[in-house]
């Protein structure tokens, strides 16, 4: 701002640059010019000092960004209750949180929690070292994976940094779920090829209050009883066996699983 007015600027340019009141300008520059670099100092504020201090607000900070759970205005407040006896409304809060450039919006549910990142690495190495045979002609890669599919969580929303989404771990409760595994050929003669399989997973409540057997309620839901439950190791080394099909040339990359499967011969 002394700056600019050093260089020929006006206030209302100065201010207009500066997004800042033109009043707000006169007034620095006339301090400067009354007393120097020195009156450019903020004076003390009057009136008492804030009781939740730069420490609480980092505390606070830092537990809206573990990503454990979500956090509202309420929770917040009453959390710094309990950690630090100091009481004060959840609209303080969400002043406060604003002020510290924080937003309330939608989280993101993330499974990063269960992949082990060194395994990851060893595995991405190994399948690049695998896709050289796919490129010869000499094998199949195919990438391999389950997901489930329940419309049971809500979103959810939190306090976060502005421009930041906040991932929250997600955890699938028991019930009603649809469960997919996958194949998609990358590399080799049948690259662009997916192939799925669908299994459902129906509340065990019903089998109970129902008095119905496990075949009449999976018809009753539109499956057959062979494709109702998990995606257990008979069902999920059967669909790989059907994956790699004549000729035995497949090599699988299991995502999130322990390790790789070769079929040879």
């Amino acid at each position: 701002m002394i700056h600019l007015s050093d260089q020929g600027w006006n206030i209302p340019k100065i201010a207009v640059h500066l997004d800042l009141h033109e009043q707000t300008v006169r007034f620095w520059i006339k301090s400067f010019l009354d007393g120097g670099f020195c009156a450019l100092t903020d004076q003390p504020h009057p009136g008492q000092k804030s009781a939740v201090t730069e420490t609480m607000l980092t505390e606070v900070r830092n537990w809206l960004a573990q990503g454990d759970k979500t956090w509202n205005a309420r929770q917040v407040a009453a959390e710094v209750h309990v950690r630090s006896e100091l009481l004060r409304s959840p609209d303080q809060w969400r002043r406060l949180l604003r002020r510290e450039h924080l937003t309330y919006k939608r989280t993101q549910r993330s499974l990063q929690h269960k992949q082990d990142p060194v395994a990851v690495a060893a595995k991405t190495a190994q399948l690049d070292t695998r896709k050289g045979g796919a490129s010869s002609g000499q094998l199949d890669v195919c990438h391999l994976d389950e997901a489930g599919f329940a419309l049971t969580l809500p979103p959810c929303y939190s306090w976060s940094p502005v421009g930041e989404h906040l991932r929250i771990a997600y955890r699938a409760p028991q019930g009603r779920r649809l469960n997919v595994i996958g194949g998609y050929f990358s590399d080799g003669p049948e690259a662009g090829t997916f192939r799925y399989a669908i299994y459902a997973s129906l509340p065990k409540s019903r089998y109970k209050t129902q008095h119905k057997s496990a075949e009449a309620v999976a018809q009753a839901a539109g499956f057959a009883l062979s494709e109702v439950g998990s995606i257990h190791t008979e069902r999920f080394v059967a669909f790989v066996w059907r994956l790699a099909g004549p000729p035995p040339r497949l090599y699988v990359r299991l995502k999130a699983v322990a390790s790789p499967v070769d079929r040879v011969g």
